[in-house]
């Protein structure tokens, strides 16, 4: 009869292929938790009955009581901030943007009381004003003209004295389009058609 205590049987026995984590943690030394690092991180990879293959996982990992090989981990991408992901700006970028816009403005005020610029709603009523002035102009032309022109049979003397008409209005505009002159007209026609 031979007498075997716990040790040597475990000796003898075969090595088993498959092992929990816990087992297998055990056979390499190691706390559970590490070969469960191991596991998430995919080093180590169990089969449909949630055990490890101790051969693939020995190949991966080396002998057991070798001095474990740490592959280098792959570099971490950096981390990203979840405002640059959802379009916000960093704090740096809105300052440089808000510093970007009130150099413009003041530049826009610099100009302004340097007289260079003018109030829009000034701009505005200048032109109001100016296309008032040229309506007025034009729609004089017909009664000032009228008495000249009744007597005059030949279409080319008629539209000659239309066109200086015209012509005379628009010069007087382009010195100052906003004045509108007195009702001078009908004698500076009379007086250039006589002669």
């Amino acid at each position: 009869m031979r007498v075997t205590d716990k040790k040597s049987a475990r000796r003898s026995a075969p090595p088993k292929r498959l092992m929990t984590q816990k087992e297998y943690a055990q056979h390499r030394g190691v706390s559970p938790a590490y070969i469960s690092k191991l596991v998430r991180d995919g080093r180590i990879v169990l089969d449909t009955t949630g055990r490890v293959q101790r051969s693939k996982a020995d190949a991966i990992l080396g002998r057991p009581g070798e001095p474990h090989q740490r592959q280098p981990r792959a570099a971490a991408p950096a981390p990203v901030s979840r405002f640059r992901e959802s379009g916000a700006t960093t704090l740096t970028a809105a300052r440089a943007r808000k510093a970007l816009v009130d150099a413009k403005v003041a530049e826009l005020d610099a100009e302004e009381r340097a007289s260079n610029l003018l109030p829009r709603s000034e701009v505005i009523e200048a032109q109001r004003r100016q296309n008032a002035n040229v309506r007025t102009r034009l729609r004089r032309l017909p009664r000032q003209l009228a008495p000249m022109l009744a007597p005059i049979t030949s279409p080319a003397e008629i539209e000659r004295l239309i066109l200086e008409a015209v012509d005379r209005e628009l010069a007087e505009m382009a010195i100052d389009p906003l004045s509108i002159p007195p009702e001078s007209v009908p004698e500076q026609i009379a007086s250039q058609g006589a002669a």
